[in-house]
């Protein structure tokens, strides 16, 4: 127990104020307000990855992370990797060590208003438990909370005037596009304004680009040189779609994240027709490929040839499947199909990764005038250097296969001497391509901002 007689130190807020005192008189800051809400789950956010924190829901260190990585994001085409690293250390400050800087940009959060906790188990088959199945818990234990929609706060940023108009544009670009927490690229955790009267000074009048570069006083998609994209994901040269506007963040969110799923696992679209509880075989090729490599008979014949095309990492990585093991009627095939495979990368070196982050962003856009659009961006992001490669396990006794016979570009997507059965990727030299084809032609989504599909 401490003693009460002893010195004690000031509260987080005023601390957090005296610091702001002390940088505005070396340097003028400048200070940008804005009432916030949440409009679908926040998954995590908390000290620990993928778990809430109910003591301090809304943390600092990652909202600076999320305007780090928008502020990166804003940057023009052509902008020098060495440069852009020394600008961001600049403003946002670097790690101790020789290039060790504090950040010249206050992040302050207060007026945090809980929204509740959300204990249910969301379903893989629904939109939302298809962004959400991280949540899932394993068999036999509950699944990992999350925060409810409608979770606000009052957010306070205090940046140098020479400053000022790129922090602002980083923090425009994280309410439109990004959220606060874990899977905001699957439209976790969004943002809104909280009140009626910030939304014209916040948010975008309709989903298209003449409102979103009157938001932001650039346009942010410009790539007019066409500069090949590079490592960092950008918004020049990225391509904007939107859907019909809702009344509901929910809604739209579900709507955008309805689109991904059925192109990944739709019947009829991505899948075979199929029976209650029961999909229908891929028309995507990873499956078949796994059956070709195991070498040996299984119990589907392979519809596609033996070259390795993994498609779909073109989404991100990894990729996790398992084969089932009995037919329809729940009985054991005569001949078992291969256990599982995972879709993994290795980088030029040789060295094997697991992550990949995907550059599609599927969320709601909130509007000014209230309303939410379902949105799809691509950002503009190179593959890595290396190639996709698989570990597929199998029930013959044969160890995990892993080896350069899965090994194959990140841009194949179909296979020489393959028919594709996956109709959407035919005539299309990306899986980006195609998927932006493809919602453009489904319920009036359209073409909103950026580079058109190729």
């Amino acid at each position: 127990m401490g003693r009460s007689d002893l010195p004690q130190p000031p509260p987080a807020d005023t601390l957090s104020g005296l610091k702001r005192t002390a940088r505005m008189r070396k340097r003028p800051l400048e200070r940008l307000i804005v009432d916030l809400v949440t409009t679908t789950p926040i998954f995590g956010g908390g000290v620990e990855a993928g778990r809430l924190d109910d003591q301090v829901p809304i943390r600092v260190p990652s909202i600076r992370g999320h305007l780090r990585f928008w502020w990166r994001a804003m940057q023009p085409a052509g902008t020098e990797p060495d440069a852009m690293r020394a600008a961001e250390r600049t403003l946002f400050g670097g790690a101790a060590g020789e290039e060790g800087a504090a950040s010249n940009v206050i992040v302050t959060v207060a007026a945090v208003q809980p929204s509740g906790i959300d204990e249910l188990n969301p379903s893989f088959n629904s939109a939302d438990g298809y962004a959400l199945f991280p949540a899932r818990g394993e068999r036999g234990q509950p699944a990992k909370l999350r925060w409810k929609p409608g979770l606000t706060f009052t957010l306070t940023i205090d940046a140098p005037l020479a400053d000022v108009a790129a922090v602002r544009q980083a923090l425009l670009a994280w309410i439109l596009f990004g959220g606060y927490g874990g899977r905001t690229r699957r439209g976790l955790g969004s943002l809104a304004c909280a009140s009626e009267s910030s939304r014209s000074e916040w948010l975008p009048a309709a989903a298209n680009a003449a409102a979103i570069q009157k938001l932001l006083g650039c346009d942010a998609f410009a790539n007019p040189s066409g500069i090949p994209a590079g490592n960092t994901p950008r918004l020049a040269g990225a391509t904007l779609s939107a859907g019909p506007p809702v009344s509901s963040g929910v809604s739209a969110w579900t709507s955008a994240l309805g689109m991904l799923r059925t192109f990944r696992q739709g019947e009829r679209v991505a899948r075979d027709q199929g029976r209650p509880n029961r999909p229908g075989r891929s028309r995507w090729p990873e499956a078949d490929k796994a059956r070709r490599l195991v070498g040996r008979e299984t119990a589907h014949e392979p519809r596609h040839n033996a070259i390795p095309a993994w498609p779909r990492a073109a989404f991100g990585l990894p990729i996790v499947a398992r084969f089932q093991q009995k037919n329809h009627d729940q009985r054991p095939y005569p001949v078992s199909e291969p256990t599982s495979f995972d879709v993994l990368w290795r980088d030029a070196t040789g060295e094997r990764r697991d992550r990949l982050a995907s550059p599609l962003i599927l969320k709601p856009l909130a509007l000014s005038n209230g309303n939410f659009a379902p949105i799809a961006l691509w950002l503009d992001r190179a593959f890595p250097e290396g190639d996709v490669i698989a570990k597929i396990t199998d029930r013959s006794g044969r160890g995990p296969i892993l080896e350069d016979t899965t090994a194959a570009p990140f841009d194949r997507i179909i296979a020489d001497g393959d028919s594709p059965l996956f109709e959407p990727l035919i005539g299309h030299a990306s899986v980006r391509d195609a998927f932006l084809a493809w919602i453009h032609s489904q319920r009036q989504w359209v073409h909103a901002a950026g580079a058109p599909p190729r």
